[in-house]
This record gives structure tokens, C-alpha cells and sequence, in this order.
């Protein structure tokens, strides 16, 4: 439901309030609903909005796309009269939008672009990379931080003077798994590692050794070996047999023994998409061939993505193991990373959810000290490291309770808010109670009051940002309004449209009844299907169908040797759905033996059920969704009737179409 309503909220936003300007004479008014007016220059706003990519428009388009303008202020007036803007459900929600509005406003837009174009120059190549690690915590002594700074410099010169790389990772790394894999990462690309770590390993040259690394799991030194063109984005196909760990050894044996004889045919000549279509225990790929969507580095386990790596377009790898089971995968089609346009989005996010967000948000808290002429009175903070005390390393220090009176911070804006906000040491005590930290012995008081305090300067900075980013950005204005919209419209059809349909199963009925004829299955074979390896095989299954004998002892009987030997399908199909009903004459028995990708086919139609309605729980979903249209309709008429609406069609000529 949470994704639905997020894709539902995006297409609301397209449909509600934006402050664009599109020139003179826009401001005559176009639509009013119940007396509230909506200009020209807001529809036209919105329509251009919902049609950016659209070549030719018609007039027509236009009156339509009004239309259902109409229905989306009438439903959300409805809304309103019934007070759901009101309820506490509704402004949590809105609340927790409005929060992941403001985050793109809450960073410094250049320096986070800067970011982004950095991390695109690092999309277009992969890194292969081993690490060494001497743990020590962010929050460590400095007698221990200097330890463990030494001890990371003394292994880089000893690995500088010659010493393997490798043997040093086994022998000194504190990462738990470099003794068996002497710290070897493998191939990475952006985003994959700690910022800092990403940052070393683009700019190492490959076959030398990093300066020393500073993350929050201690200090590192890595050895850049290979630097590869990105992987891109690929499309491929595969043949996967299941196999899971905890399956016993003999079926595991199986999965092997069936994955090798794939293999075999396919160095025989067979086609791929063939014996994925037969074989391949994947079935929505093999249904296509084995065909996968378009996927990049990341998107698959590391033993897959490095099977496509090591392959040129057309050329299928030799099996090989996953947590999933047994896979062959092909090569079809590669392509690069993209241009920037096209992956800005997907970058923007990765940027804002690691530390290149926290480092675009400090520099923001820089120049809004600048742009809101802030003063901070050192000397009122310096104060704490004489009020604090040993507790406050113990997260249990309490604020004295008079005192506090002298000022530490203030923020005058005189271009937005217009006002001055002062904050005493009181403000910034009590944000040290709220936010000290437990268990933090190993620093000092003074070193805790600083950290508390910068933290402290930007929750304000940030906090008062916050709100006047309306007065500041028109759009993010526009855009709170969209979602308060949506909102509202979502919570308003699922009462009225898309729970009620799921409920209502008595209307449900009685709509299904009226209109089963609209949900048909066409004719359809009940019929099994046997796949066989060969001729041979193929003819034992045709005389033990004869027989009688069940699709189970079929299977055993033949698959002793080769777990290829037959592969069953049965239920009821439509002509369409299996390439070799289009073979075979559409009646009832045993079809003679049918050659398909090298394959021997052989078909046993049961019956043939004639072309007949869906039952309800066949296509619950279709009927449903129907139903739903049904009641939006019905409910759109009953607004109509209900609110006083009027349109202005003359003002709708000034419309400019974009």
C-alpha cells in the first residue's frame, strides 16, 4: 500500500496548486469551485506540467485534461467538508512529507552538485582494491587514536619498503575476514564504500599504496591493483537450476548433474533461449528465454555480476554457484553508465543519503551564518567546560538550574523572517541534556561541550531555515500545497473508491454478474506438456501416457540417467501461451511427437473448455479494478451535483501550451 500511495501521491502533485509564471495576462480566472478561483496561469501551470513530453496537442486535450481537473478540486472540497484535513492522522502525515520536502532545500545546492558531477566521473570505472585495518572508534582517547595511527603508518612503510601486501593484511589487518582473504575487495564502484574509502581508492594510482585512511571503523590503508571500465548497464539471460545449502546431498548432486547437461547441449549447438524456456527453474526469465531486465553493478550477487563481466555480447559463461543455485548466464547487449541527465536523479539520492549529505549540509550552516548575520559568543560556551563535569561523559549530566542567562547565538534575518532570535546558555544546556551521549570515557570534557555545541549552531541554523523556506522558494511552497492535496485526495478515494470495492464483496457480486461477459477466458486446452531431451524419450513418454501411467512415475522413470530426459507441464492453457499449441490440432488426445529447439515435444490434451466467463476469484483483480472505475464514476456525478462549479471558456483560448 505504502508504494501505491507514493506513486498515487506523485501523479496527484501533477494535478495540483504550482506559482509558475507564464507572462501577462494570465491572472483572469478560469475555474471556481465553490466560490475558491483558480487562474489561468495555475492551470496552465499544471497542464504543462502533466504533458512535458507530449509532441502534439490538441484543443481537445486540453478540455479533456480540464475535466479532469474539475474532478480532482471537486474531490478534494469533498475532503475538506468532511474534515479529513483536520484529523491529527492526516497532519502526521503531511508533517512527515514536508520533512523529505525540505531535505533538497537543506543542503548547499553547489556544493552538493559538485558532489554529484564527482561521483558520475567515478561511475564511468570500477576500482579493484585490498585494505589493511587498525580499528580505533571515533569517540577513542587520543593516547589511543595516536596508537593505532602509529601502528597503521608503520605497516604502509613496511608495505612502501617492499613487503607483500597480502602477507601483511593476513598478518596485522584487524578486518576479521583479511586471514582468508588477505583484504581483498574486489571490484567496487561509487557508493559502495565510506566516502573517504571511495575517495582514496579513485585517487590511488593502480599498483600503488594509499596515504592513510580515516573512517569510522578506524584507520586503513589500501592497495589499488586494477582500475576497469564501469560495468555499465547490461541485459543478459540465464539458465538457473535451484539449489540451496540446506538441501539435502542428493539433491544438491542433482541440481549439478542438470546445470552440466544444460551445459553440454549448449556446446552442442542448442540454443540458449531454448533450453532456458524448457529447463531454467527462474520462471518468469524462462518464460523469455531466460531474458533479465537491464541491471548494473550492484544489482546482482558478486558471482553474477562477475560471470557477465568476463563476457563478451553473445557469449554464455560455464555454470556456476550462487547462494540461489546453479546459474549460465549470456551476454545480449551492454551499454554505458548513461549521461549525467539521465542518472541525475538516481545520483542525487545516494548523495543525500551518505556522508557527501552531512558534508553538504555543513557547508549550507556556513553561509546561512553569513546570510543571517550570526553571532556566537565564544566565551558563554568556553563557560561549559567548567559546568560540565565527568557525568557528562556518562550521558547523566544535569544543567544547573539558574545562571544560564548570558547569550551564546544569534540569528538575524532581516530579509525573511524579519526578527532576531537570541539563544542563552540555558537554550544550549538544555539541548546537552537532550543530547548527551552515554559511554563516552575516553574524551574530554571540553572535546564533548565543542562537539555538542557545533551540533547545537546547526539544529538552529537548520531548525530556523526551516521556517522560511516558504518565503525563500516559491516552489517548495507549490509543492507543500501538492502534497497536502494528494494526501487528502488518497485518503478520500480509498474510502470512497478502492476499499470500498475490496469490501463491498455484495457489490462486488452483483457487478460481476452484470458484466461477466466483459471478463472471458478464451478456449482452452487442459492438456500436459512433456519436454524430452530426445527422440527416444520422447516415444517412452507417448506409450506410458498410453498407459496411464502419472506424470510423477513419468518423470522418475526417465530422469534416473539425466535429470534433462523430461520437464512436465500441466493445467489450462490458452494457444497463446505455450509456442507448441500452435502445433498441434486443437481437440482432445495424444498429439503426435513435435520437434520445437531441438526439443521433443509431445502434447496430451485431456478436454478443450470452450471460450467462457472468468470466475471472480480467476480475475479478481481485473473485476476489481473495474468495480472501482464503476464507483469513481458514480461518485463523480454525485459531486458534480452536489458543489457549485463554473467555467470560464473563454479564458481557457489564453491557455499557452508548451
Amino acid at each position: 500500500m505504502k508504494s501505491f500511495k507514493a506513486a498515487f501521491l506523485t501523479f496527484s502533485v501533477a494535478l495540483a496548486f504550482t506559482s509558475a509564471s507564464f507572462g501577462q495576462d494570465k491572472t483572469e480566472v478560469l475555474l471556481e469551485v465553490e466560490g475558491a478561483p483558480v487562474t489561468v496561469e495555475e492551470f496552465e501551470a499544471i497542464y504543462n506540467k502533466n504533458n512535458v513530453q507530449t509532441q502534439t496537442i490538441e484543443q481537445k486535450s486540453v478540455d479533456e485534461y480540464l475535466e479532469l481537473f474539475i474532478n480532482f478540486k471537486l474531490k478534494v472540497k469533498e475532503a475538506e467538508a468532511l474534515g479529513l484535513d483536520t484529523l491529527a492522522s492526516f497532519k502526521n502525515e503531511l508533517n512527515g512529507y514536508i520533512n523529505q520536502l525540505k531535505e533538497p532545500y537543506l543542503i548547499d545546492q553547489e556544493y552538493n552538485e559538485a558532489l554529484m558531477h564527482e561521483a558520475y566521473e567515478r561511475m564511468q570505472y570500477d576500482v579493484e582494491a585490498s585494505h589493511i585495518l587498525v580499528k580505533v572508534s571515533r569517540d577513542a582517547s587520543p593516547e589511543d587514536t595516536l596508537k593505532a595511527f602509529k601502528k597503521i603508518n608503520a605497516i604502509r612503510r613496511q608495505v612502501v619498503d617492499g613487503t607483500d601486501f597480502e602477507q601483511l593484511a593476513k598478518e596485522k589487518s584487524e578486518d576479521p575476514s583479511a586471514k582468508q582473504n588477505a583484504g581483498y575487495l574486489g571490484y567496487f564502484t561509487v557508493f559502495r564504500m565510506v566516502y573517504p574509502f571511495e575517495t582514496a581508492a579513485y585517487n590511488t594510482p593502480v599498483g600503488e599504496v594509499s596515504e592513510v585512511i580515516r573512517s569510522d571503523y578506524g584507520y586503513h590503508v589500501l592497495k589499488v591493483t586494477n582500475k576497469r571500465p564501469a560495468m555499465g548497464q547490461v541485459r543478459a539471460a540465464h539458465i538457473m537450476v535451484k539449489s540451496k545449502p540446506e538441501d539435502e546431498r542428493s539433491e544438491q548432486e542433482k541440481a549439478e548433474q542438470k546445470i552440466n547437461e544444460i551445459y553440454a547441449r549448449l556446446e552442442k549447438g542448442e540454443k540458449f533461449d531454448a533450453l532456458a524456456r524448457a529447463y531454467s527453474d527462474d520462471k518468469p526469465s524462462a518464460k523469455r528465454g531466460g531474458e533479465l531486465p537491464w541491471f548494473g553493478s550492484g544489482r546482482m550477487v558478486v558471482e553474477f555480476e562477475d560471470a557477465v563481466n568476463g563476457l563478451e555480447e553473445e557469449q554464455y559463461s560455464k555454470p556456476f554457484k550462487t547462494r540461489y543455485g546453479w546459474h549460465i548466464v549470456k551476454l545480449l547487449e551492454r551499454k554505458g553508465i548513461g549521461s549525467y541527465e539521465e542518472v541525475e536523479n538516481t545520483i542525487k539520492t545516494k548523495v543525500s543519503k551518505d556522508m557527501r549529505g552531512q558534508k553538504s549540509r555543513a557547508e549550507l550552516v556556513k553561509k546561512l551564518k553569513e546570510e543571517y548575520n550570526v553571532k556566537i559568543w565564544s566565551k558563554s560556551k568556553t563557560a561549559f567546560y567548567e559546568l560540565a563535569d565527568e557525568s557528562l561523559l556518562k550521558g547523566q549530566w544535569q544543567a544547573p538550574v539558574s545562571g544560564l542567562d548570558k547569550k551564546v547565538m544569534r540569528i538575524s534575518d532581516k530579509t525573511y523572517g524579519n526578527k532576531e532570535i537570541i539563544y542563552t546558555q540555558a537554550d544550549f544546556a538544555s539541548f546537552i541534556v537532550e543530547n548527551q551521549r552515554k559511554n563516552q570515557a575516553a574524551i574530554t570534557v571540553e572535546k564533548m561541550v565543542d562537539e555538542l555545541f557545533d551540533l547545537f549552531v546547526e539544529e538552529k541554523m537548520i531548525g530556523y531555515e526551516s521556517t522560511v523556506l516558504a518565503q525563500k522558494y516559491p516552489k517548495y511552497k507549490s509543492l507543500v500545497q501538492e502534497y497536502r492535496d494528494g494526501i487528502l485526495l488518497f485518503e478520500l478515494m480509498d474510502q470512497k473508491v478502492w476499499s470500498k470495492a475490496v469490501k463491498d464483496t455484495a457489490g462486488l457480486k452483483a457487478f460481476y454478474e452484470e458484466h461477466k461477459n466483459e471478463f472471458m477466458w478464451d478456449e482452452r486446452a487442459e492438456a500436459q506438456v512433456y519436454t524430452c531431451s530426445n527422440e527416444a524419450n520422447a516415444k517412452k513418454v507417448i506409450d506410458m501416457v498410453k498407459e496411464g501411467a502419472s506424470d510423477s512415475l513419468i518423470q522418475a522413470t526417465l530422469n534416473q540417467d539425466s535429470q534433462l530426459a523430461v520437464a512436465i507441464k500441466s493445467g489450462k492453457f490458452q494457444v497463446e501461451a505455450l509456442p507448441v499449441l500452435r502445433k498441434v490440432s486443437w481437440s482432445a488426445g495424444l498429439k503426435p511427437l513435435v520437434v520445437m529447439d531441438q526439443n521433443y515435444v509431445v502434447v496430451n490434451i485431456d478436454t478443450i473448455l470452450p471460450a467462457q466467463p472468468k470466475k471472480i476469484d480467476e480475475a479478481r483483480g481485473v473485476i476489481t479494478a473495474a468495480y472501482q472505475e464503476y464507483l469513481e464514476d458514480e461518485w463523480i456525478k454525485e459531486l458534480r451535483e452536489k458543489y457549485d462549479y463554473k467555467v470560464n471558456k473563454d479564458a481557457l483560448k489564453l491557455v499557452n501550451i508548451q
